[in-house]
């Protein structure tokens, strides 16, 4: 099942990405798994690039829903994921 081998973090990563990266990425590939990322923009700035810096692809972003909200306007929610090829 290709989605568990997604590292989704639910809170803001603290310290260096790159580090959280490399470990995350080390216990996948113990597994066996491809490392990939599932991770939310806003909570962690910057990720999409620490993943590139890492050997990841340019992370894709696929919006799966919008809606109108009273004071808000349009807002809209995205998977974002990133993949290390093999």
């Amino acid at each position: 099942n290709p989605y568990m081998s997604y590292a989704r973090p639910a809170r803001k990563i603290v310290g260096d990405p790159a580090e959280h990266i490399r470990s995350v990425s080390e216990v996948f590939k113990e597994r066996g798994y491809t490392p990939r990322w599932e991770y939310i923009d806003d909570l962690n700035p910057g990720l999409g690039a620490a993943l590139v810096e890492a050997g990841f692809a340019e992370p894709e972003f696929e919006v799966h829903a919008t809606q109108v909200l009273p004071g808000a306007g349009k807002v809209g929610s995205a998977y974002i994921r990133a993949s290390k090829p093999a």
